[in-house]
């Protein structure tokens, strides 16, 4: 079985001091108990970041920071999305929109994950507008931050 808690980061913090106890009493169970964190979303010293550095510490938790994709991973994304074949593939036509296209992606996104999906999502990923989840998802960020930043 797979639990997944998504965006630790909104979550109450008494919630998430929570989950070290739902780890010990999942312990001889077979679930893998998944969740996902924006790093940074708190200052050090608040109760929420007490609560996930404590979750942390706990001996059946491990953490797996994630990098910005490479401008090869956001090619291979824009492939999917394309359903275009890999270099060096037998085609029908040409893999240079979407090798050009990665560049300008990968420069317009830093290598974000969720921008760059959202991006590709939108139907056009060269397109200067900016999909509305991607702006509430950047405003949600901004709201976030303690009022002198």
């Amino acid at each position: 079985m797979l639990l997944v808690v998504e965006d630790l980061h909104y979550i109450d913090p008494v919630a998430v001091a929570a989950l070290p106890h739902l780890l010990n009493a999942l312990r001889r169970a077979p679930v893998l108990v998944l969740a996902t964190y924006r790093a940074g979303s708190h200052e050090a010293g608040t109760a929420h970041s007490g609560a996930v550095a404590d979750l942390l510490r706990h001996a059946r938790a491990s953490q797996l920071p994630l990098r910005p994709l490479t401008e090869d991973g956001v090619r291979s994304l824009l492939r999917l999305a394309a359903h275009t074949p890999p270099p060096g593939a037998p085609t029908q036509g040409s893999n240079v929109t979407v090798e050009t296209r990665a560049a300008g992606l990968f420069a317009r996104t830093d290598g974000n994950p969720f921008f760059v999906d959202a991006l590709i999502r939108s139907g056009d990923p060269d397109d200067a507008q900016i999909p509305w989840t991607v702006a509430e998802a950047v405003l949600s960020l901004v709201d976030s931050l303690p009022a002198d930043a």
